[in-house]
C-alpha cells in the first residue's frame, strides 16, 4: 500500500505511517547519494564529505525508526535483524 506513486508520494505515506521520521530529509539524503556514487563533480568532494558527516547521525536515527516499524509490523525478526 505504500509503493503506489513518485518516490515524493511514497515517501509522504510512510512518513504518515511512521515507517520513517522525515520525509524530506531521506530525499536530500538521495540527492546527496547521488553525488557520492556518481562523483558528478570531483572538486566537491570535500563539501561532500562534510555534508554525509552533518546528516550521519540523522541518518542513523531514520534508520532505528524504520527499523522499529518493521519489527512492530513483523516484517523483521527483532531477535536477529533478519526477515521472518
Amino acid at each position: 500500500g505504500y509503493g503506489e506513486g513518485t518516490l515524493r508520494d511514497v515517501l509522504g505515506r510512510c512518513e504518515k505511517a511512521g515507517i520513517i521520521s522525515n520525509a524530506q530529509s531521506i530525499l536530500k539524503w538521495r540527492i546527496l547519494r547521488n553525488e557520492i556514487a556518481h562523483d558528478y563533480i570531483p572538486s566537491e568532494q570535500r563539501r561532500i564529505f562534510f555534508e554525509v558527516q552533518d546528516v550521519a547521525d540523522s541518518l542513523f536515527d531514520s534508520i532505528l525508526v524504520t527499523k522499529s516499524h518493521l519489527i512492530a509490523a513483523k516484517w523483521l525478526n527483532a531477535t536477529h535483524g533478519t526477515s521472518s
